[in-house]
């Protein structure tokens, strides 16, 4: 079975927001697999410093 996923909320500002869209085209990508891409990849890194995510 899948691990179960869990909405948050989460405020980003037009330049945030136009930025991950010139990645999500850039890549081929919906917005939202970018931005769980990168989610996974800060929760990875704070684990490995030893620290809890902002």
């Amino acid at each position: 079975m899948g691990k179960k996923a869990q909405t948050i909320g989460v405020r980003l500002d037009d330049e945030m927001l136009a930025a991950l869209q010139r990645l999500a085209d850039a890549e081929g990508e919906p917005m939202a697999v970018i931005i769980r891409r990168a989610l996974r990849q800060y929760l990875a890194a704070c684990e490995q410093a030893g620290r809890q995510p902002d």
